[in-house]
């Protein structure tokens, strides 16, 4: 059975890197919670020249004496990837983070198991924080779903 569920949406652009923090109030004790986070436009979709451009930059300013080769150059490209990690706290708790290599984090919380990242926890009555965790945002209007489900066993 369905306790409470809570959903919200958002745009981030190109470059932004921060955290986003929701406060979720959770209104009972519940036996499962459930937390889901997915974005789109994971690899870069703009044009390539400006794109090669800020690679090389970044390329010359890490390490300044590498000449690299075409072939270098189409992989350097095919390596960036936006980043849309979470981390979860109730009251002063962390319950764990998933910094995980997806454009989808599913992560369940219970007292006998939770998602790997996470510690059992029973959900308990009161204000759940989900901090979302973005690392280098590469395309403008990358949107992300977060949503907060808690649920009780049927009695």
């Amino acid at each position: 059975m369905r306790l409470y569920a809570y959903e919200t949406r958002g745009q981030l652009n190109s470059g932004f890197q921060g955290y986003i923090e929701y406060r979720v109030y959770c209104a009972e004790e519940a036996d499962r919670l459930h937390i889901s986070l997915c974005f789109d436009k994971r690899e870069y979709l703009g044009e390539r020249a400006p794109f090669l451009q800020s690679c090389l930059e970044a390329l010359r300013e890490t390490v300044p004496d590498i000449k690299p080769t075409d072939q270098a150059l189409d992989y350097l490209l095919t390596i960036p990837k936006t980043e849309v990690n979470l981390a979860v706290f109730f009251n002063d708790l962390c319950l764990g983070s998933a910094f995980r290599d997806s454009k989808e984090k599913n992560i369940a919380l219970s007292a006998a198991a939770s998602s790997p990242g996470f510690i059992p926890w029973r959900p308990q009555a009161g204000i759940l924080r989900v901090v979302i965790c973005a690392l280098r945002i590469l395309n403008d209007n990358t949107e992300y779903i977060l949503r907060v489900t808690g649920e009780k066993d049927d009695l």
